[in-house]
């Protein structure tokens, strides 16, 4: 039982008075929700997390339990003055999350989660920026600060969950968060301060000091989204011209195919009855290939570790101005021979045929989106402006993305 807290002290006092047993339970759920900090601990989300995850999913008492823990923490809300919060757990959504977890703790785990946005205090992904599951000490703190600046904006009812415009307007609320300057973070943008501490940790993801050399010296123009050279207003034409032959029902031959799969791949076409059509994306992509470009170096730097690792350092070297292909290819085996790649039948480090083949799905699409110099690849590989601005932002997705599963 919590025995810093005057408040909490006083309002458990008052509940054993009555029922010592009511108080105990009180007194444990309190404890994990302020995580022995008091009174001013409590959040909004620190209730949800407990009576919705912490309290079904890892303490697992008996449905009966359950509700009476939940009973309790609610009386001991109430004294503290905190009746919202109290609501919260004698909801009928708090009744609904803790009946999925009898049935199957997977299908208590996606109430949670429904319930969880649903309230309106768990900030949305935004198009610059996707919250991580994994996440950093900073990124974790940040979060707990959106959560709280967002209470704030349903409590006072600026925000209201489920209204019109409520997706609208709890995203330009995350946006503000995001973008302005944070005492606590000294003055920085905490935007900046969780992209930093991503590039951080992805700098060291493997174990190669050639890899993590080369992807540092590149670290600081990873912090802000990337820009096409001056004057470029079709980064992709030859995307652009399959596009248009595609909104224009015109017959594609063989030699589209490649672009073809790209296009499908980035969900730009789609087929319908065996008619291949522009999706909303592709038209977009036509009528604004400046605003849409983006779209193509996210889907860059997939695969396995092994491809991704290759990837990156080609990248690194070419947008350095790398150009001998040798290289390239012997930097790279370095890098994977640092990292305890080797060849599945030999144990030995990858070879070059090996290399090569991790580098196939960076560099097709590269090459027929026309992102490579001119050059045969048998001794030299370059890429283009924009390809060197397609790479950096490869990059930057790769190096600021979100981490892995959610609540595992």
């Amino acid at each position: 039982m919590p025995e810093l807290d005057p408040a909490i002290t006083q309002a458990l006092s008052a509940i054993a008075a009555g029922d010592p047993e009511v108080a105990n339970l009180a007194g444990t759920a309190l404890s994990i929700v302020t995580g022995g900090g008091g009174a001013g601990k409590i959040t909004q989300e620190r209730i949800q997390r407990f009576v919705w995850y912490d309290l079904p999913l890892k303490m697992r008492p008996t449905d009966q339990s359950r509700a009476e823990m939940t009973s309790a923490l609610a009386s001991a809300l109430d004294l503290l003055e905190l009746p919202r919060y109290a609501q919260i757990c004698r909801s009928g959504t708090t009744q609904k999350v803790h009946q999925a977890y009898t049935e199957n703790p997977q299908v208590g785990l996606m109430a949670f989660r429904e319930a969880n946005l649903a309230s309106g205090i768990y900030p949305p992904d935004l198009p610059e920026f996707h919250w991580g599951a994994a996440m950093g000490v900073e990124e974790a703190n940040i979060l707990g600060g959106v959560q709280d600046f967002l209470e704030l904006a349903v409590a006072s009812k600026e925000l209201e969950p489920g209204a019109k415009d409520f997706k609208r307007k709890q995203r330009k609320l995350v946006r503000t968060y995001l973008n302005t300057p944070n005492f606590q973070l000294g003055g920085q943008l905490p935007l900046d301060v969780m992209n930093t501490e991503r590039i951080q940790n992805w700098i060291k993801v493997e174990p190669s000091e050639t890899r993590q050399r080369l992807v540092s010296k590149l670290a600081n123009r990873l912090l802000h989204p990337v820009e096409l050279p001056a004057g470029i207003t079709d980064p992709y034409p030859a995307l652009t011209a399959v596009l248009t032959a595609v909104g224009a029902g015109a017959e594609l031959d063989s030699e589209r195919s490649r672009l073809l799969q790209i296009a499908a791949g980035l969900r730009l076409t789609r087929k319908v009855k065996g008619e291949l059509l522009l999706t909303k994306a592709g038209q977009a992509m036509l009528d604004d290939p400046l605003g849409s470009w983006r779209a193509f170096p996210e889907s860059l730097l997939g695969g396995n570790p092994y491809q991704r690792l290759a990837a990156e350092v080609m990248f690194c070297l070419l947008i350095e101005g790398e150009s001998n292909l040798t290289a390239v290819i012997d930097t790279i085996r370095t890098a994977a021979s640092e990292a305890n790649y080797r060849e599945a039948g030999t144990g030995e480090p990858p070879n070059q045929i090996s290399l090569m083949k991790a580098l196939d799905p960076t560099v097709l699409p590269l090459g027929e989106m026309g992102l490579f110099a001119a050059g045969d690849f048998t001794s030299s590989m370059a890429l283009t402006p924009v390809g060197k601005s397609v790479a950096l932002e490869a990059l930057r997705n790769r190096a600021t993305g979100p981490g892995a599963v959610p609540w595992d």
